[in-house]
């Protein structure tokens, strides 16, 4: 699971109160909030607000190794910039797919990591 692995590596530099299991208990209830936002832009034909929110959302999952789940927002965003939401769809039943294993991998992160009691 390299996901995992790379996941760990980058946030052991983080110290608290910003713990990397505060970071990834943030990031496990963020990216469900975020991936509704982008569906919402792309339901609206909001380009915009699917730009944005692509792009919070391909960060946030590139910090943290999800590459998969990175590249499709990349793409979602590259769509938003040429106003071609129509395209969006096809996308965000990927990220549908890819986000329950992008949170069961930092769930399991988390419930293996001996400071998550004080996260």
């Amino acid at each position: 699971m390299t996901f995992m692995i790379w996941a760990v590596s980058i946030v052991m530099t983080v110290s608290k109160p910003f713990s990397r299991e505060r970071l990834l208990a943030t990031l496990q209830r963020w990216l469900p909030l975020a991936t509704t936002a982008t569906q919402t832009a792309a339901a609206a034909g909001d380009a915009e607000a699917l730009r944005k929110t692509a792009h919070a959302l391909k960060s946030s999952s590139s910090n943290v190794g999800a590459e998969q789940l990175a590249t499709l927002c990349r793409e979602l965003e590259t769509l938003a910039r040429k106003e071609a939401v129509d395209g969006a769809k096809p996308l965000l039943e990927v990220v549908e797919f890819e986000l329950p294993r992008v949170l069961a991998l930092l769930a399991t992160i988390l419930a293996e990591s001996p400071d998550h009691a004080t996260a």
